[in-house]
């Protein structure tokens, strides 16, 4: 496993029991092009810091069913983004994220204090500046395990992403958003909290989630500025684009509210489960929606 902190000129990058500190070009890649690996990646940016990560033709599965019953911590994430601090991640060559059950395949559980998890595509595979006929385009292919995003929130958290390019593939498990929210309860998370700035995306939601913005129980919040949107949901009662399933136990909405705002762009397609919006709420839900 791998695991990556801010240091003081660079990241500190610990595998086998060795670390080596303040490394200021960190690119990840699998020793076994052809093979899956089963390690994983974490990454923790303290406050007020930055972590610049490349993943380079990465492919990590540790998806291992139900083999060890239905508690989250005994299973595996792909790659986990935690901290305060920011964490930028660079695609270069084609990766692959599959995650256990109660795991987001690129983990980035939102908090009251967590930092930014942003997903680019600045440069070429070569390291090159971006701007010729040769350019090429990273991307990122993430499937979340049951109650979890394919890039986002897991069981029972919110989920917060930005992505400013490269072409992303993401799908949820069960009750989660492709991009955004894990799934959440009638009492906490389920929140999905994602701006898209570039890219093509194609975000699939799992049943009550919705494609891109808030898991079952959870509300979306998702602003559009630039790229090629493709978002659905293939359950019933989440968005497209906007908010999962929501519940009134108590005459009290819990979830399930769509605040959209597209101000650039291409949406290819935004189509939502069974009496859910295409963009906007998901089934018992408030829809809130600005195109400009």
């Amino acid at each position: 496993d791998i695991s990556i902190s801010a240091g003081e000129n660079g990241n500190n990058v610990t595998q086998g029991g060795k670390t080596k500190e303040n490394d200021t070009d960190t690119v990840i890649t699998n020793r076994k092009p052809s093979t899956a690996s089963s390690n994983t990646v974490t990454i923790d940016a303290d406050e007020g810091k930055t972590v610049n990560v490349t993943l380079d033709n990465v492919t990590i599965n540790v998806d291992e069913g139900y083999e060890h019953g239905y508690d989250p911590n005994a299973y595996k994430t792909a790659v986990s983004v935690t901290g305060s601090g920011n964490t930028n991640i660079e695609l270069n060559g084609n990766n692959t994220l599959t995650s256990g059950y109660g795991h987001a395949g690129l983990e980035h559980n939102k908090t009251d204090d967590s930092g930014t998890l942003t997903i680019q595509d600045e440069k070429n595979d070569d390291g090159s500046a971006k701007g010729s006929a040769s350019d090429t385009t990273g991307s990122l292919t993430a499937t979340g395990g049951y109650h979890s995003a394919g890039i986002g929130g897991s069981d029972k958290q919110d989920g917060q992403a930005t992505i400013t390019g490269g072409e992303i593939t993401a799908t949820g498990g069960n009750g989660a958003a492709g991009i955004g929210g894990g799934a959440g309860d009638t009492d906490a998370g389920g929140d999905g909290d994602v701006t898209i700035s570039g890219g093509t995306i194609t975000a699939t939601g799992g049943s009550l989630g919705a494609g891109i913005g808030g898991g079952a129980y959870g509300n979306g919040t998702v602003t559009v500025t630039d790229g090629d949107i493709t978002a659905k949901a293939t359950g019933n009662y989440g968005a497209g684009i906007g908010g999962g399933f929501g519940a009134i136990p108590k005459d009290t909405l819990i979830g399930g509210n769509g605040t959209v705002t597209i101000s650039g762009g291409t949406i290819t397609e935004a189509s939502g489960g069974y009496m859910a919006a295409g963009i906007g709420s998901g089934y018992q839900g408030l829809g809130t929606v600005t195109i400009e």
